[in-house]
């Protein structure tokens, strides 16, 4: 009904000028074109490596970590397959749904290492009140290979069995 007519972006009528324009911005990227090459890369790794300390950070703090390390720590079955003292693995694999949340991370001691493996489920989506399912810690020691079940799973696990 209205038609818009789309108009010509407006050129400069001196010629000369815009000529003058173009290479005030191309001597720019001359002068600065080294500098753009090193910094960009430099500014790009550093944006990665912040984003990684902060997700390291983020997954070793969440309230899925602490619980199953708090759980972990105190369990006898566990100290007596590793000895004291254990120590948590640098990196955790998380991963979390809005009801389930599933985490993965490593542990050692003097006798041997370990993967804990803490399943959890919560009944409101904004709580950080997380209910464990099941809390698995596959040992490997000097003794053998042990799985310690701290809390039982009350449902099949995702994990690998062997045919």
């Amino acid at each position: 009904m209205f038609a818009r007519h789309k108009q010509k972006p407006q050129q400069h009528p001196d010629p000369k000028l815009r000529t003058m324009q173009a290479d005030a911005t191309l001597d720019w990227w001359r002068r600065n074109f080294k500098w753009v090459l090193i910094m960009g890369p430099g500014f790009f790794t550093l944006a990665l490596i912040i984003g990684g300390i902060i997700g390291i950070y983020a997954t070793n703090h969440s309230p899925l970590y602490t619980s199953a390390w708090q759980q972990v720590q105190t369990n006898p079955q566990v100290i007596a397959a590793l000895g004291q003292p254990l120590d948590a693995g640098f990196l955790a694999q998380s991963q979390e749904n809005p009801t389930t949340g599933q985490m993965i991370f490593n542990i050692s001691g003097p006798n041997g290492d370990a993967t804990v493996q803490h399943n959890a489920k919560r009944d409101n989506p904004q709580s950080d009140n997380w209910t464990t399912t099941s809390l698995l810690v596959y040992t490997r020691t000097n003794l053998g290979d042990q799985t310690i079940a701290i809390i039982q799973p009350t449902e099949p696990t995702d994990s690998p069995t062997e045919q």
